[in-house]
């Protein structure tokens, strides 16, 4: 959907008896330009998480071009962004600060109809082609236990558009 390929380089994610810390790790888009995610996610019991991480990039491209003609937005839009995470599974609160760059062409076209979802499959697909996952290590799907859900969320930031910069709405 946002046509942008991510890759992370050589990445660790740590898993501590305080829980889950990401050190100066990386996601790479598809011109080589970085955001990189610092901080923690604290859990006892991997059930109850709470967030404490940042996010930041420059020149980052977030959003990639058309790439099919039912597209509702597309790019390429390139990004410098500043963002916090923080609170709990039951309200997470982001603070966002994002500025959409001067050679960023965004377009949004707005549907003649509601929008609804037809498939979830192929938003995010991890894929480590140098190892492949050994059988050994997969579990049934009904045999994991149920995981919280997010009940809310809570979003606040300043969105700066480079004026120079093209951005359009059909």
């Amino acid at each position: 959907m946002i046509n942008a390929e991510f890759k992370l380089p050589d990445e660790d994610i740590l898993f501590e008896e305080q829980g889950i810390r990401f050190r100066q790790f990386v996601i790479a888009d598809s011109v080589g330009n970085e955001a990189v995610l610092n901080g923690q996610i604290r859990t006892n019991d991997y059930a109850d998480f709470d967030f404490n991480l940042d996010l930041t990039a420059e020149n980052f491209r977030a959003l990639g071009p058309k790439a099919k003609d039912d597209q509702l937005y597309y790019g390429p839009a390139f990004i410098d962004l500043n963002a916090k995470i923080r609170g709990d599974l039951d309200l997470p609160r982001v603070q966002l600060n994002v500025k959409l760059l001067e050679k960023s062409q965004v377009t949004v076209v707005l549907p003649e109809n509601d929008p609804q979802i037809e498939s979830r499959e192929g938003i995010v697909e991890f894929v480590d082609r140098d190892n492949m996952p050994d059988s050994a290590l997969l579990v049934r799907k009904d045999s994991l236990p149920s995981m919280p859900t997010l009940t809310g969320i809570v979003f606040s930031g300043d969105v700066e558009i480079d004026q120079s910069g093209d951005a359009a709405g059909d």
